[in-house]
């Protein structure tokens, strides 16, 4: 709920940008910690009233990407359980654009080596008639290529498949994964949201030891497995350290 409110005051008081982490205090600092009904109700239909909807919409249309980084960072650290949900958020939106470039990579890739492969052929094809074998032929195009250096090639391409790193974890559900595996789009089950307290139950207890007294925002339930599934993402994708 302060998300919005410190989201909407970022852009409509006239106090300066901030440059650093030395943000102002928030809001969160100043609210009490046992919100009364009618306060949560009156913030509830705040947030849900279109005109203070669209506000907030064009608010984020005309900020710059300084204030946007720096407003993420500043809500990221008066909400501590959201910086999960943003690594979850920023590493599905980069692992995307990662699979989009390489598509294009690919076909950009295709596109050359049929262009390439025909105008070979049709040399070939030109100059062929004399030759005895496609070995000639590939002396009168005047390819250069020593079939000799063919087996060191491939040697250090094993080399370089070897070194690269097998497991991984995934920072969906946080468990350890073979990144050269068969991969299953219900590889992975976790929680796309953040656990928040449940009030009525809870004691001060760890979340892990009793997660009964406590319950996730994405489905409101205390259930630790996951409530959603789908492929890991590997921790190294968004520069995290790998597991060895």
């Amino acid at each position: 709920m302060s998300a919005f409110v410190s989201l909407s005051r970022f852009f409509t008081t006239s106090w300066p940008r901030p440059r650093s982490l030395d943000f102002p205090e928030s809001v969160l600092d100043s609210s009490p910690i046992d919100f009364d009904v009618t306060e949560v109700e009156h913030s509830l239909l705040t947030v849900e009233d279109p005109e203070f909807r669209e506000h907030l919409l064009s608010s984020i249309e005309t900020a710059s990407p300084e204030q946007l980084r720096a407003l993420v960072v500043q809500l990221a650290d008066e909400i501590p359980e959201l910086q999960r949900s943003l690594i979850q958020s920023l590493a599905s939106l980069k692992a995307l654009s990662k699979g989009v470039s390489e598509v294009l990579n690919i076909d950009r890739k295709s596109d050359a080596d049929s262009s390439g492969a025909s105008f070979s052929l049709e040399s070939v094809s030109t100059e062929s008639g004399s030759c005895p074998s496609w070995k000639s032929a590939c002396s009168v195009i005047n390819w250069n290529i020593n079939m000799e250096d063919v087996p060191e090639i491939e040697s250090e391409v094993s080399v370089d498949v070897a070194s690269c790193a097998r497991w991984d974890i995934c920072v969906n559900c946080g468990k350890k994964f073979d990144v050269n595996a068969v991969r299953g789009p219900f590889e992975c089950c976790y929680h796309p949201g953040f656990l928040q307290k449940d009030v009525e139950r809870h004691k001060q207890r760890d979340p892990r030891s009793y997660p009964e007294d406590f319950i996730w925002r994405c489905c409101n339930e205390s259930n630790p497995e996951g409530c959603e599934t789908g492929y890991h993402i590997p921790a190294g994708d968004i520069g995290l350290p790998r597991l060895s």
